[in-house]
């Protein structure tokens, strides 16, 4: 809101007399003005003008049309510094302010761009706005009939009337004397035909000012009198290449674009790049410019249509935005260690906020910026709701609610369950849940299963052994999803009932209480209790109990299509909308801000819930210990004791991951939400701890390296794969299963982060095309391409060439209807350079030859069948041996490396063929290089013999097997080449 300043100008300010002195005081400081000249009249108050717009064309009109924008006014705002700002693209209608008299009104399709306010006068009409923003006593046209004043050179101390009142409320003595100093009085018609004969494009602007000058001097009230005067009839041009839509670029990398709706209402967008980073974005005072002399926008903070100010977006002190540079830096590291594409967090110390920011997409390929305004799920966390539900309504003992109590006292459709085993043979009754306590429940040890799944191993998850009267019994858990019914999206009341009946038809695990094995539906079963314990049910208890005694204004029971990511199969890197979770509520089902995550974690830190014993979460006797030594209970793990106890839980949404923790001896903790399922939230909080100096003895000696192995929800698909590692004691990143649209943004984005690409896959999926990356710090600058046809690559590389780039990798690829299409790697090194295509396989051999003769060594070769004839590209560069083989037998590329080695000789590039879809063929190229090597791939040899025969076979890896070898077990060793072995490849 805009801040009433009690700020005493002057202790007469509002009586006459006072405006008397102020103006006798401008009386004194004014000189006279000797001559009326073209220089004196064409003087502005504020110059700036389209001199001083970058006219750099940095993109089409047309970018950042179909991108999705948020509301500048829904991110952290500052009065000084204006609105903190994530890469990704906002927009917001601010008011504005015409300053410059005798214009058109701007219209649809023309142009505005970028300026800086410059001028005699701008510090003036900059403290003006600034102080306008601060006020709620000034209304926008109260200030645009003062900023008229100014621009058309008027004598305040000859002025009348309501604008003279508006001076003295903005502007000190001082200022106004400054303006009154060179302003100007009424001009003939004679004198200023005379000036418009000498310069006739000022005629139009001096007369509007002429005739401005003249209202003030007579006191006119009527802001439409000024506004016909200001505001020529008729249609501002359009100068070609400077329409609407075009972006100009701000000193500070970022880019904007305006689009004003008359001159007191203008639609900004900004767009910041990824290497921009974080961004403080205060429009007030720039200047929107036209190409001509047309109407220039004086900018504001204020949105418009706001008469009462500008509402600050953040009212709690508690989530009040706030930077610390050590841990944006560990942040944004472990981002790029682990692929993060977006991620929320907040970090709190001693009970105060002392890092608060979003960072990244909630949607990769749409690049749906993640602020700190965004929702997210909670997913498990939300089992803690459930567990402060349970222990209030112990510790009140609403309807004699106690955590020993057996959950029959509440679910009347808990039951003992009828089976069948797998042979169909034998048959019983589980008795087991009905002995099953809330406490039970509340500490993960019912026997309840998790989504269909036992704690078996995960070959035999699926069913549980059954033992009675020592016979023993196979059965399968049942899960009856389609139980909940159909949902009716705007009923977002939890049906307990109908939940249990999920579930409640399938055997236990094992016996209540006698260990710990997790399940959600086990807290799905303890909200059905509390829906019926509580006076109006379990939704409205936390609401009421929970939500607004913490003041979580954000918390809700989660929307549907919450955006997310996933790399459930061959590392590839999927977006989509999670779905409905109303059945799974009490253990799942609740969304927020991060900041209202963050106040809930420190509202249980404190005791906030209870009225009794504060710490009954986690310092109680139920808790039960989970096999990584943790204590559980109440939807909570605990560990340690003292000043480092420590209490947390993390959250798994299908495409998301959370997680907070706190210490309760001094209410520090941290809160994350990450729309990536296969985030390490744990160990990125470690690293955020450790930047801050937070509890370091818990977590020192952290190693910064890439998390290229399969991580939670990560899997292997159809896809096999062949690695080589070189001991060099480098490290690479590796980025797998990018969709274009995501995957060069990416590529970007690490290069503004000093990664530079060496080697690029690309293969098809389910008739989608995506990409694959090994990248490096501290090489050659890099640039990519796609898409090209073969000539137009070949044309590309001369161009690249001539601008000091040479190409080191290309890929090639069927494009639907497209046809055949070229990408390609370049690398900036002064190093002579040949590519070679559509070579057969002697081709090759002989071009090498060639090529060798010339000091030239091969480093990359490419593959591809047409009318079933193999078709090569060879890539050579100078420097150094290499050798080719082509089309070799697994177990003859074997035999040869081994020889290779022995000489001195390394791998630099394996590509692999079939023989009649059947016989796998191998062709590599080596380099003269030290230093050992590694290759994943191996020959399985059935018989022995040595010999390349019907039992013989090439042994690749599953995704997994790859990555989790390449990150545990390839330390110093570098990986030189990345091969997929595509499940489409025979159509590539």
């Amino acid at each position: 809101m805009k801040i009433i300043f009690k700020v005493l100008l002057l202790s007469c300010i509002a009586t006459f007399s006072c405006n008397a002195q102020i103006l006798e005081q401008i009386k004194k400081a004014k000189n006279k003005i000797i001559e009326n000249t073209v220089d004196v009249l064409s003087r502005d108050p504020i110059t700036t003008s389209f001199k001083d717009v970058d006219k750099t064309k940095h993109f089409e009109n047309s970018f950042g049309d179909d991108a999705t924008y948020a509301s500048f006014f829904s991110q952290p705002f500052d009065e000084t510094e204006g609105f903190t700002l994530q890469p990704g693209f906002y927009e917001g209608d601010f008011q504005s302010f015409c300053i410059k008299a005798g214009t058109y009104h701007p219209t649809k399709g023309r142009g505005r761009f970028y300026a800086p306010i410059k001028g005699p006068k701008a510090d003036i009409v900059s403290n003006i706005i600034e102080e306008y923003q601060r006020r709620s006593d000034i209304t926008q046209r109260e200030v645009q009939l003062l900023l008229w004043a100014i621009i058309a050179k008027t004598d305040f101390y000859k002025m009348t009337g309501p604008v003279k009142e508006t001076a003295t409320k903005l502007l000190t003595p001082a200022q106004i004397a400054r303006l009154s100093k060179g302003a100007l009085d009424k001009l003939t018609r004679n004198e200023l035909k005379s000036i418009a004969n000498k310069s006739g494009a000022l005629r139009a602007v001096l007369e509007a000012e002429n005739n401005l000058r003249l209202k003030y001097y007579a006191g006119v009230k009527s802001y439409q009198e000024y506004e016909e005067i200001a505001m020529l009839a008729g249609v501002e041009p359009i100068v070609a290449g400077f329409e609407a839509g075009r972006w100009t670029q701000h000193p500070d990398g970022y880019f904007l674009r305006y689009f004003p709706s008359g001159y007191s209402r203008t639609k900004t967008q900004v767009y910041i790049p990824e290497s921009i980073g974080t961004i403080r974005y205060n429009p007030t005072n720039s200047i929107a410019v036209p190409p001509n002399s047309g109407q220039r926008l004086l900018q504001t903070s204020l949105p418009s249509g706001n008469t009462v100010g500008y509402v600050k977006p953040y009212q709690d002190p508690f989530c009040e935005p706030v930077f610390n540079a050590a841990a944006d830096k560990a942040i944004r590291e472990q981002m790029i260690m682990q692929n993060i594409p977006g991620l929320a967090v907040a970090v709190y110390k001693n009970g105060k906020m002392v890092h608060l920011n979003a960072y990244g997409y909630e949607n990769i390929y749409e690049q749906t910026p993640i602020t700190l305004d965004t929702k997210m799920k909670w997913a498990s966390i939300s089992k803690s709701v459930t567990g402060v539900a349970a222990a209030q309504l112990d510790e009140r003992r609403i309807g004699n609610f106690k955590i020993t109590n057996k959950i029959t006292d509440y679910v009347e459709n808990w039951k003992s369950v009828r089976y069948t085993d797998t042979t169909g043979k034998k048959t019983g009754t589980d008795k087991r849940p009905l002995d099953i306590t809330l406490n039970h429940l509340l500490t993960n040890s019912s026997g309840i299963q998790q989504y269909g799944k036992g704690s078996r191993p995960k070959d035999n998850q699926y069913y549980t052994l059954f033992v009675k009267n020592k016979d023993t019994a196979v059965v399968k858990f049942v899960e009856q999803r389609g139980a909940y019914g159909e949902n009716d999206p705007t009923d977002r009341k939890f049906k307990a009932n109908k939940a249990v009946d999920v579930f409640n038809s399938s055997v236990l695990d094992f016996k209540p209480g006698s260990k710990y094995f997790y399940s959600s539906y086990g807290f799905v079963l303890a909200g059905a209790a509390i829906d019926k314990a509580a006076p109006e049910g379990y939704i409205s208890w936390v609401e009421k109990n929970i939500k607004n005694v913490a003041g979580l204004h954000s918390m809700q029971v989660c929307e549907e299509g919450k955006p997310g990511h996933d790399m459930s199969e061959d590392g590839m890197l999927r977006a989509y909308n999670s779905g409905n979770l109303e059945r799974t509520i009490p253990a799942g089902g609740y969304e927020s801000n991060i900041c209202d995550l963050a106040k809930y974690a420190y509202a249980l830190s404190t005791g906030k819930f209870f009225q009794n014993k504060k710490d009954i979460l986690w310092n109680n006797t139920n808790s039960f210990v989970t096999p990584s030594g943790s204590k559980y209970n109440y939807g909570l793990h605990s560990k340690g004791s003292g000043a480092d106890l420590r209490v947390w839980h993390g959250g798994h949404g299908g495409n998301v991951r959370s997680h907070f923790m706190f210490f309760p001896s001094d209410s520090t903790g941290i809160a994350l939400i990450a729309p990536a399922v296969y985030a390490d939230l744990p160990a990125l909080s470690k690293y955020i701890f450790e930047a801050m100096n937070i509890r370091p003895s818990l977590y020192s000696g952290n190693i910064n390296t890439p998390m290229d192995k399969c991580r939670s929800d990560m899997g292997n698909g159809d896809d096999v794969f062949h690695g080589l590692w070189r001991k060099t004691g480098d490290d690479v990143l590796v980025r797998t299963g990018f969709e274009k649209s995501g995957f060069f943004k990416e590529m970007d984005y690490l290069k503004d982060n000093g990664y530079e690409v060496v080697d690029i896959e690309t293969f098809r999926n389910d008739g989608k095309r995506y990409w694959d990356a090994v990248l490096k710090k501290g090489i050659a600058d890099s640039k990519l391409v796609s898409d090209l046809s073969l000539s137009d690559l070949k044309s590309k590389i001369q161009k690249m060439k001539n601008d000091g780039y040479i190409v080191i990798d290309v890929e090639s690829y069927i494009a639907g209807n497209s046809g055949r299409l070229w990408g390609a790697v370049f690398s900036k090194q002064n190093k002579a350079n040949s590519v070679s295509f559509k070579m057969r396989p002697q081709d090759l051999l002989d071009t090498h030859q060639a090529n060798v003769s010339k000091g030239l060594k091969l480093v990359d070769i490419d593959v591809y069948k047409a009318d079933n004839v193999q078709q090569w590209t060879g890539v050579w560069v100078s420097g150094g041996e290499s050798l080719l083989k082509l089309n070799m037998e697994p177990i003859e590329f074997f035999a040869l490396v081994k020889d290779k080695r022995k000489q001195g000789y390394r791998l630099t590039d394996i590509e692999y063929t079939m023989v009649d879809n059947q016989q796998w063929r191998v062709s590599a190229v080596w380099e003269k290089a030290p230093g050992d090597e590694f290759i994943t791939g191996e020959l399985y040899d059935s018989d022995g013999d040595g010999v390349d025969d019907d039992g013989d076979r090439l042994v690749f890896q599953l995704f997994c097997e790859q990555m989790d070898m390449h990150h545990n077990k390839m330390k110093d060793y570098e990986l030189i080449d990345w091969e997929r072995i595509d499940i489409e490849w025979f159509e590539d």
